[in-house]
């Protein structure tokens, strides 16, 4: 899990003042959107508890969609290092779009389904995903699309 935290932190970038986000959320951190009333952090530690937060609501998300979405099907027949890379995937995804966001991904879910990594690939990058983060979004699906 270290290894997706930290592609998530380079993803997202540090920022210790908030700012607008591509669609004009008030952000801090590594890419937290900051909730009306929440309190902002002013050091490092508090962005990395925040981060903390948003991460496990990331993996509770893919736990989520892997278990209405994949369980019983090839997937389940990947070796485990295999189901651990697209884990990672989908908690990134859940990281940035949330659980609701990436559960619309139906078509790159049936290719997971289906063990058919490059059109997994090519359904991601068919998406407004990709036109709003498209370098994190080619990257992600290159992965996939080299399970």
């Amino acid at each position: 899990m270290e290894q997706v935290k930290a592609r998530i932190k380079a993803h997202e970038g540090y920022r210790l003042e908030p700012y607008k986000d591509t669609l004009g959320f008030l952000t801090g951190g590594w890419g937290h959107k900051i909730l009306h009333g929440e309190e902002v952090p002013i050091a490092e530690a508090g962005w990395q508890e925040l981060f903390d937060k948003d991460f496990d609501i990331a993996l509770k998300g893919s736990n989520s969609l892997i278990q209405e979405h994949l369980a019983n099907s090839l997937y389940s027949d990947l070796p485990q290092d295999k189901q651990a890379t697209i884990q990672g995937i989908l908690i990134e995804m859940c990281f940035q779009l949330g659980q609701a966001g990436t559960s619309k991904f139906k078509n790159m879910f049936k290719a997971l389904r289906e063990c058919e990594f490059f059109e997994a690939a090519k359904q991601m990058k068919d998406s407004n995903w990709h036109k709003q983060t498209p370098a994190r979004c080619l990257e992600l699906s290159d992965i996939i699309k080299n399970i």
